[in-house]
């Protein structure tokens, strides 16, 4: 009996870290409502919260514009 508590213990243990890292919000960026982690973005000094497709296309572009110009 205490393994079968031990181990549900364990589980609401990992769904609750596996939780922590998602929640559902409304992209700044694209306008949508995203299930995924926050990420802030600042754009011409101001913060907007994106989602992670947004945060991926806003890093490569910049990577892609430091690249072109050797920064």
């Amino acid at each position: 009996m205490k393994k079968i508590i031990a181990l549900a213990l364990a589980v609401i243990m990992l769904l609750a870290l596996v939780a922590c890292g998602t929640e559902t919000f409304k992209c700044e960026i694209c306008n949508k409502e995203k299930e995924s982690s926050v990420n802030e973005v600042e754009l011409m000094g101001k913060t907007y919260k994106a989602c992670d497709d947004c945060y991926k296309g806003i890093d490569e572009g910049f990577d892609a514009l430091g690249d072109a110009f050797d920064l």
